[in-house]
């Protein structure tokens, strides 16, 4: 799926290969906003990896011991710093130059722990998580710099929420969807819902416009305008 503030779409594929990131995001060369699943480094344009994402896993890292709980514990401080500043900028307290100027310091601090935990964590998965994050340590900071981008995927993980829950009563009543046709008409449905309500429009009333304007042959209400 892909979410904006201003529309939602939704995909269903058995997987998420290169070649389904392609079909559906090949074209795009705008900022892209995601988790750190290694199929978007293809991206041409440029990225921002999701901050709460990176926080649930320095969340686990702080839950081992000694080294690995240290490094998990003051990343997680110095990230929550950057996200206080964001707020404070949201709410109009300071202009993006400052916002910028005040990130460097606990940006800086957290780069310097990344170094220390890649070399010196002792659980493989800290290391792994810490090499990770410097490798795509450029794409975690573009909010900062582009307007309109946001530090994390919660626009399209609410989104999803509740379409998740919907999937799961389908596959409880009906099995889900047997057919290419069937996942078709669900992931329009979807989009259609998500996109209404993000507009604040009436899901039923659109839908009752829709099949009158197919039976009546004339122009469907636009889901956009």
């Amino acid at each position: 799926m892909g979410a904006t503030p201003d529309c939602t779409f939704f995909n269903i594929d058995p997987s998420r290969s290169a070649e389904t990131y392609k079909r559906i995001f090949g074209l795009f060369r705008g900022t892209l906003t995601t988790d750190r699943y290694s199929v978007y480094n293809q991206h041409p344009g440029r990225r921002q990896s999701c901050l709460a994402h990176i926080d649930r896993s320095l969340a686990k890292m702080e839950q081992r011991e000694g080294v690995d709980a240290f490094c998990g514990k003051t990343s997680q401080k110095e990230l929550g710093k950057i996200f206080a500043l964001w707020h404070e900028y949201k709410a109009g307290k300071f202009s993006r130059e400052e916002l910028q100027e005040r990130a460097k310091d606990p940006i800086e601090n957290i780069r310097t722990i990344l170094m220390f935990a890649a070399e010196k964590a002792k659980v493989r998965q800290s290391k792994s998580l810490a090499c990770n994050l410097l490798k795509c340590f450029s794409h975690l900071w573009t909010f900062l710099h582009e307007e309109g981008v946001e530090p994390t995927n919660n626009l399209a993980e609410r989104a999803l929420r509740p379409c998740v829950i919907l999937s799961v009563i389908l596959r409880k009543i009906s099995l889900g969807s047997q057919s290419t046709w069937g996942a078709r008409l669900i992931e329009r449905l979807m989009t259609v819902a998500v996109t209404l309500q993000q507009r604040s429009k009436n899901v039923f009333l659109f839908l009752t416009e829709l099949f009158e304007s197919f039976y009546e042959i004339r122009s469907p209400p636009s889901l956009v305008l």
